[in-house]
């Protein structure tokens, strides 16, 4: 029995049998101009980030990756943090090699990024961060829990980034195979004194 109870933890140690789900953080960010609520800002670090489950990830039309953000924010240098309240997505289009947020209340894009290395990119692993020519969506309306966000301008250049993360559980499964290896062992050298 202690055998196959020390096998058990050996495999949670080892990883046997985990969750594959992985975390993303998707990263965009430009120099922009707008408003946020009743503030305005001009020529600002506007950066929008976005977490999704990989597994999530779903093909629209060919050549197009989508996964709904778990969360979304945008941060404005000097204004703070905001996170939208409406449902917000991360896509990559293949064929134009493009990626950026999407706002399916409003049904337009936020912010794109343009650059080749999108042309086979699939949303589900760690690309960038890739600069490109920036592409938004100038005058539509957003809401955020700051209130509601508008772009008027944005520079030139994006930088867009995503980077892959295990889920918080493949940690604490680890945690609790090496604890339990530990324990065992404990137990096991005191019977033995």
């Amino acid at each position: 029995m202690k055998l196959i109870l020390m096998f058990v933890g050996l495999m949670g140690l080892l990883g046997f049998g985990q969750a594959s789900a992985q975390m993303m953080t998707y990263t965009e960010s430009v120099t922009a101009s707008g408003t946020l609520g009743t503030s305005s800002f001009t020529d600002k670090t506007f950066t929008l980030t976005g977490t999704a489950e990989a597994s999530d990830i779903t093909t629209v039309p060919p050549g197009v990756l989508l996964v709904s953000d778990l969360t979304a924010t945008v941060d404005i240098s000097g204004l703070g943090l905001a996170t939208f309240t409406d449902p917000i997505s991360t896509y990559v289009r293949n064929g134009t090699t493009v990626a950026g947020f999407v706002d399916f209340t409003s049904g337009t894009d936020i912010l794109d990024t343009t650059n080749a290395a999108f042309a086979s990119y699939n949303l589900a692993s760690s690309i960038g961060p890739l600069s490109g020519a920036a592409i938004a969506s100038i005058g539509n309306i957003y809401n955020t829990t700051l209130g509601k966000l508008t772009l008027y301008s944005v520079s030139q250049d994006a930088t867009f980034e995503a980077t892959a993360a295990p889920e918080p559980s493949v940690f604490c499964l680890e945690a609790c195979g090496v604890l339990f290896v530990f324990v065992v062992g404990q137990l096991r050298f005191k019977r033995l004194t």
